[in-house]
């Protein structure tokens, strides 16, 4: 999970060859999904689900 490794949403863009517009739409998506603010709250929501470590 780049987000995790603290990446930025232009990071991640350039790694994944895609807009930065479009890696902000599915970080707001996820965000929403998730019910979570930040990246902090995201982390720990991922590590309860076993998605990282």
């Amino acid at each position: 999970m780049l987000y995790v490794q603290k990446k930025s949403v232009e990071e991640i863009a350039e790694l994944l060859h895609k807009s930065v517009k479009t890696v902000q739409n599915q970080k707001t998506s996820i965000f929403q999904k998730m019910s979570v603010k930040d990246r902090y709250e995201i982390i720990e929501a991922a590590k309860v689900l076993g998605i990282v470590y």
